[in-house]
């Protein structure tokens, strides 16, 4: 009973630590406007990307000026597509100038995954919104938010704009150069939200501006619409006091021969969300095989199997979506974890072997 309430000590001052505290707001800054390109055919430079290179955490989208390729940037990584001889060119330095660009610095990130019921554009968009709102982050401001994943498919385009020409439409944009459709593929999304910037850097039927980046490096550009597919992640600002520390599990120190003190059946014996603490005795079951494979029971109704693999302080379950849990405590008998669940909470699950008093 003592060990118990010593663990659930341990969680609690955890779970303390990360509370939100005084939030600092997000900033984003645009340059140019789709307004002024579409109906005045300005297509002129409005920032030096090289102004920007040495801005830490910088993550930006836009479009070349004269409208000749595509700008994204990740994590202060530019990829700068555009069109040549009828070929896509892919330029990793920021010698280029913009004409239209949206950009924040974000150090840290809060991850969630998307349900598999959220799977078009519009759903996704509804889902950003009431994600972010949920975090603390004010929709009526604009913000960044990037996705991960194997994406059904996702229709995509670099303008080549014509020179001279002034007559300008989305779908001549989309025309104008390299233009297609990608199946299965894995991506890393960049997008900006607005409720407020139609015609600036959102066009009028969506509050949504989305780039992305194919995971072989091989394809970036604008994502002109999206379907998701099981199991992809979203990323939105951590607007905690701590700006430092991003939702990751490898920050804790190494656990030897973690592998192998993991094989053999689980039982929890509570959980702690947000220093509520609860018992769960025998509730959520997890066996690991030496095989690598595992099979997990949360309630009487909720059975699934899959593969498992160790890290150097936490563990991951492979299903449709992969669960990882970081290791606070291990020992022979016991284990206590902590998942990320829903962006912005931690689950502190503590185990004990089966047969274990």
């Amino acid at each position: 009973m003592k060990k118990i309430e010593l663990l659930v000590a341990i969680c609690t001052l955890l779970l303390s630590s990360c509370a939100k505290e005084n939030k600092p707001d997000i900033t984003v800054d645009i340059h140019g406007a789709l307004k002024n390109i579409m109906h005045k055919g300005d297509l002129s430079a409005k920032i030096n990307l090289n102004d920007l290179s040495g801005q830490e955490h910088l993550y930006a989208l836009g479009a070349v000026a004269d409208l000749k390729g595509e700008v994204l940037v990740l994590d202060g990584k530019p990829f700068i597509s555009s069109v040549e001889y009828r070929s896509l060119q892919l330029d990793t330095t920021f010698n280029q100038s913009a004409t239209l660009l949206v950009s924040s610095s974000v150090p840290s990130w809060s991850s969630l995954r998307i349900p598999n019921h959220v799977k078009s554009t519009e759903e996704l968009e509804k889902y950003v919104e009431e994600q972010a709102a949920q975090l603390g982050i004010d929709v009526e401001k604009p913000f960044p938010f990037r996705i991960k994943g194997i994406a059904e498919y996702v229709d995509w385009h670099v303008i080549d704009w014509l020179d001279g020409d002034t007559v300008h439409s989305h779908q001549k944009h989309v025309n104008s150069g390299l233009h297609g459709t990608k199946y299965n593929e894995e991506l890393e999304v960049l997008g900006f939200y607005s409720r407020h910037h139609h015609r600036i850097f959102t066009h009028h039927t969506t509050n949504m501006h989305m780039h992305f980046l194919s995971a072989n490096g091989y394809l970036a550009g604008h994502a002109d619409d999206l379907r998701l597919g099981s199991g992809m992640v979203l990323y939105l600002p951590n607007i905690t006091a701590d700006q430092q520390q991003d939702v990751e599990f490898e920050e804790a120190k190494p656990i030897e021969n973690l592998s192998a003190n993991l094989v053999g059946s689980w039982v929890s014996t509570f959980q702690v969300i947000e220093h509520d603490t609860t018992a769960i005795d025998g509730t959520f079951r997890i066996n690991f095989k030496e095989d690598g494979s595992f099979s997990s029971l949360y309630k009487p109704d909720n059975h699934k199997t899959g593969h498992w693999k160790a890290g150097t302080n936490s563990f991951r379950l492979f299903m449709k979506a992969t669960d990882e849990f970081e290791i606070l405590e291990l020992t022979d008998s016991s284990m206590v974890t902590k998942l990320r669940y829903n962006g912005n909470s931690d689950i502190l699950y503590s185990f004990k072997r089966r047969g274990e008093s």
